[in-house]
């Protein structure tokens, strides 16, 4: 399911606002947005408008079945890298990630079961 919001949408523009600005002018900065659909994973979106620049992102929406209990949808997007002059942007997949970290108790029950489902493959 891709959601396409169209020019309605538009968190604003980057570069300076002129005098008759409208009320949907955002000058240049990090957003997250946070996209809704009936039946739908709520899914949080960071936008950054840098200045003289247009931003456009698709989102593909997914389910809470699709996501699993207890994790979080990462959407496909932009990522900044590096640090200063060695700063590029990297686009990463869509990925869904545990939203709290694994303990080491977790970790430890789950080894016996994983080395049972395991066993004659290879």
């Amino acid at each position: 399911m891709d959601l396409d919001l169209g020019r309605k949408s538009c968190v604003g523009w980057a570069e300076a606002a002129p005098e008759d600005a409208g009320a949907d002018f955002v000058p240049a900065k990090e957003s997250l947005c946070v996209l809704r659909k009936k039946g739908f994973r709520d899914t949080r979106y960071p936008v950054h408008i840098a200045r003289n620049r247009v931003w456009e992102g698709k989102v593909k929406l997914r389910t809470d079945e699709e996501i699993g209990e207890g994790f979080v949808y990462v959407p496909q997007g932009p990522f900044l890298y590096g640090e200063g002059e060695e700063t590029r942007t990297v686009v990463l997949p869509a990925f869904a990630i545990a939203k709290y970290p694994v303990t080491f108790r977790e970790y430890v029950e789950f080894l016996p079961r994983e080395r049972n489902t395991n066993v004659g493959a290879g």
